[in-house]
Parts: C-alpha cells; structure tokens; sequence
C-alpha cells in the first residue's frame, strides 16, 4: 500500500505537517470514558481531553504504539472494506482533531489566573418582587422585602466596584427586574459596563424596550414552553404573546437576545419537538439559546413533581438539540478550558447583590456574605482569601480523580448547604458522569 506524507493546511487556522514514519506522542496516563456512543479519552495532569466516536477511538488507540504509517496499514487491514483514500482521509481527519486539542504529550499545561488578577463579575439582584409565580423558580420570586436596597445604593457601590475593578461585565436580575420602578434609571447609571438584563420579558414594552437595548448589551429572557400551552403551563395565561411581542421588539435594534431554556419535567416533549422549528422561525442572527436541565432545589423548585423525569435522557436530548442549532449555525462560543488547571469553582470571582444589602461571593446564596454598607475592598480580599482556602488542593477525595482540574471540586456552596463545609465535597458517580456529559456537550457545541 503506498501511502504518501499526509499534510494539514486547515486554512487560516494553522499549517501542520506530520512525519509518517514518527509516533505522535500522546499525553501519558489517559483515562477514558465512554458515554451515550462516544469515547472520552482525559489526560488528568494537563488537564486535556478529547471526545472520539468508535472509529477515532480506534485510530487512537493503533497510533499510541505505531507510528503513523504503520498505523495507517493497520487500520487498512482490519477494515478491508475501505479504500486506501478513505483510510487516507480518516487518518487526516483524526490527525486534524488531536491538532485542534493539542492532543499531545509536551503541551504545556498552565495554572488558573490568581485570583487577584481576575476582574470580578458583578449580579445585582434588584428585586424580587416578580408578576409571575413559576412553579420552579428557585428564589420563591414575589416574596418581597421589606427594605429593598434604593437605586442610588446600588450605583454607589457600582461605582466603588469599579475604583477596584474596572469596566465590569454586569448582570441586572430579580424576581423580575422590570417591575421595579427604578429599573430604568439603575440601567442608565450602568453606561459604561457590560450589562446583560435577565428578565421574563412579558415587561418588556414599546415605552422601554429602546432604552433598554441602548443600556444592555444584551437581554436573555426565560423561556421554559415553546409552545402557548407548554409555556402558559409555566408562566401564565396571556404572557405568551406578551413574550412573543418582547422578542420581536428587540430583533428590530440588533442587540443579542438569549433565550434560557430550562428542562422541567412538564416540557420535555414540548421542547423536544418544537424548539428547533422556533428557533428557525424567529430568523435572527444575534441570538443565543442555553439550554439546561439542572434545577436549583430551593424556593417553588421543591413542589416540583419529578416522576418519569430522566435526567440522563434529557441530557441526551440537549446533546441533540445543541447538534441541530449548530447545523443551524446557532451554538454558543466555543469553551476554552483545555491545559489549564482549575482547583476552584469560581467561588470569590463574583459580587452578588441581593435585593437587601447582602453580598454573596457567587450567585448561590447562602449564609456567607458581606453587607453593603462595608468597605468594599476588604468584602474583595476577603473574597479572594475565600477562592485561595477552598482549593481542590484542600479536598482529599478529590487528589486521584481523573476530573479534578476539570470540575475543580464541584459547587462550594452546594457542598456547605449539605455538609456544613465547603471542602465537603459530595462527589458521587452520577456527579462524575454528569462531569463527563458537559465534556461531551462542549465537544458536540
């Protein structure tokens, strides 16, 4: 079988040619996983990981103890069937992917940012207060405080916030932002900053909906039924138009609208069956969709009936829908957290106000925070001495896990809420697999 040097030249993105009379060296001690038909190959220590179907997995695994074109005779003669070309072309294809994951055994692999170089995130909770009463809704919107902080608190801790931090990417939510009176003077004081606006967008209206995309850089909007029955199940009777009306509203200034499309178990087939054929239909290009089916079990969330509700399906169904929007050209950015080392779940990199003065150092409350009306540079330095002491590098189970770098402990807070220590980590096998399922998620995105 002649078989001639096999060149890369994947235009603009780089230039490769490899020697075929060479092994490619692979990262050493690799762990795989194989899930829902695909073959996870992790390199732990970089961390690196790359996703496989049966036919790269085999390539893979001739080409960790040939070199290339010995490998390529291998594979030649175990699928008699194919063509020398199509052996050719499979081998080339292969060699592409672990180019584009740096797939090798002296890819530098790199620590976390510190995190005092790290511009934090800013969630202002500004009400909760809401005009709807969603049956999962994990705040218990509509419970409103008594004292609820005033717009101008909020901007002059905003302005604090940014002596320390910067320009700084901020996220206005509730409850529902749109109800509280000051919503548009907070937006208008935000000028400056990255602001994205979470809201139902039944509020949203031909009064303020200029405004609001002169303000925002972006609107994502709840959007759990595709369907007037499925979402009106959830959020209502007569906000289904309302939100239909929001949308098209700010299709017309261009600003990048998201829908968040959370899984419950009333709307499984509902979104199953129609979200791709909606999502066709608004025809707009500056539009996003997160899908997720992880409910946070707190607030209403907890009268939720789960019954015949398969988290594993639903998974896979996400993994169908993310294909089809990307064959559509509509796929978020691409995740990039390949050779880096990440001991943190992010806990200390964001500044979370809460309607009553509380600041919390990631969007799950509980009981650690601050208070407004302390001196925001020390709430920062103890924030940040928070993200130093929670450290993976501090959790004993997870030291020889093949994910450690790559899920970094999982949730702190969730792992307070339910051991009373942040370093409690509650790592179970379907936690691991759930790990696995975002790796692939990100592979098929």
């Amino acid at each position: 079988m002649y078989v001639p040097r096999i060149f890369l030249n994947i235009p603009k993105i780089m230039s490769k040619e490899f020697d075929v009379n060479s092994r490619i060296k692979f990262p050493h001690d690799t762990v795989c996983k194989d899930i829902d038909g695909y073959h996870i190959v992790i390199a732990p220590e970089y961390p690196n990981w790359i996703v496989l179907d049966d036919q790269e997995y085999a390539i893979f695994r001739i080409l960790s103890e040939n070199t290339i074109i010995d490998g390529l005779k291998k594979y030649y003669a175990a699928f008699p069937g194919n063509t020398e070309g199509d052996c050719i072309f499979v081998f080339t294809e292969f060699l592409k992917k672990i180019e584009d994951c740096q797939f090798y055994e002296d890819t530098v692999s790199e620590e976390e940012e510190v995190v005092e170089s790290i511009k934090k995130k800013v969630h202002i909770t500004l009400t909760n207060n809401c005009n709807m009463r969603c049956s999962h809704c994990f705040v218990s919107a509509g419970i409103v405080e008594k004292q609820e902080l005033k717009v101008d608190e909020i901007l002059a801790v905003i302005k604090k916030i940014q002596k320390i931090n910067g320009s700084t990417d901020i996220v206005v939510s509730g409850g529902e932002p749109l109800v509280h009176p000051g919503i548009i003077q907070l937006l208008e004081g935000l000028r400056g900053h990255n602001v994205s606006l979470f809201t139902n967008g039944t509020l949203l209206n031909e009064d303020n909906y200029k405004i609001i995309a002169e303000c925002c850089q972006e609107v994502q909007i709840s959007f759990e039924g595709v369907t007037q029955e499925a979402y009106e199940r959830i959020r209502g009777r007569g906000n289904y138009a309302k939100v239909l009306h929001a949308i098209e509203r700010l299709k017309t200034t261009g600003i990048k609208i998201t829908l968040a499309v959370t899984i419950l178990p009333s709307t499984v087939e509902d979104i199953r069956n129609n979200l791709v054929s909606f999502v066709e239909s608004l025809a707009y290009e500056n539009l996003e969709i997160r899908l997720n089916d992880d409910i946070e079990m707190t607030g209403n969330a907890l009268t939720l009936d789960f019954t015949g509700f398969d988290k594993c399906e639903v998974d896979k169904l996400i993994l169908s829908l993310v294909g089809q929007l990307q064959d559509r050209g509509i796929s978020k950015a691409p995740s990039n957290g390949r050779n880096v080392k990440f001991r943190n779940c992010g806990i200390g990199t964001n500044i979370v106000i809460d309607a009553n003065g509380k600041i919390y150092p990631c969007n799950k409350f509980s009981s650690y925070y601050r208070r407004l009306d302390e001196d925001i540079s020390l709430i920062f330095k103890d924030f940040n001495e928070l993200n130093r002491t929670t450290s993976t590098d501090f959790m004993g189970k997870c030291k020889k896990c093949e994910l450690r770098y790559i899920c970094a402990g999982g949730c702190r807070i969730d792992s307070m809420n339910k051991h009373g220590d942040m370093l409690g980590v509650d790592c179970t096998s379907q936690f691991k697999e759930n790990q696995y399922r975002k790796l692939l998620l990100d592979y098929l995105e």
